[in-house]
């Protein structure tokens, strides 16, 4: 009898979290009526990237999105660079962020310029980091050139020469380094 009530504990248990988890996850829905089921990844002013449990990362078009629902929190920038951080649904063509602050905002669709994951997010700011302040191999560029010429009649003459630049920019600094070598016999 213990037994038996341990394991539908445990059944009931694993059930709740399973659905959860099932409800935790994003919802698209198209314009033809649609829906997909996944997590945001990331979207610009044409794509949203959805990660899908069976499809791996799907795009989909702005212009075929008629709803997003979100419990997880998204990083939503719209075109005055403001960026707010909350779950997302939307609602008659505008996008509400429920935000922790300010309670829910609401902002037109077409107002929405990026909305990124909290993983998108925090590499965003790891890039933004590694340019602000970047390693010393960081942003190295340059070029080597290899030349070689022979001339043959009155006079034998050979030539080889070579030649490299290599060129760090930062905001900050620039660092540029000449090489030329020049051998001639004649």
């Amino acid at each position: 009898m213990k037994q038996q009530r341990t394991l539908s504990l445990l059944l009931a248990l694993a059930l709740a979290l399973g659905s959860t988890g099932l409800m935790a996850a994003d919802q698209l829905t198209l314009s033809n009526g649609d829906r997909l089921s996944g997590t945001i990844v990331r979207s610009d002013t044409e794509k949203l990237v959805l990660e899908t449990e069976y499809m791996g990362e799907v795009e989909v078009d702005w212009a075929v999105i008629e709803g997003i629902d979100s419990e997880q929190p998204l990083y939503v920038t719209d075109e005055n660079g403001q960026v707010l951080v909350g779950s997302v649904s939307t609602s008659r063509g505008r996008l509400q962020v429920e935000t922790a602050a300010s309670g829910a905002v609401a902002l037109p669709m077409s107002a929405v310029t990026l909305i990124r994951s909290e993983p998108a997010q925090a590499a965003h700011r790891a890039e933004l980091e590694r340019l602000r302040n970047p390693r010393l191999l960081d942003f190295w560029g340059g070029f080597f050139d290899l030349g070689l010429s022979f001339s043959r009649g009155n006079a034998d003459t050979t030539n080889f020469t070579t030649s490299a630049r290599v060129r760090r920019t930062t905001q900050r600094d620039k660092i540029t380094l000449y090489m030329t070598s020049i051998y001639a016999q004649n």
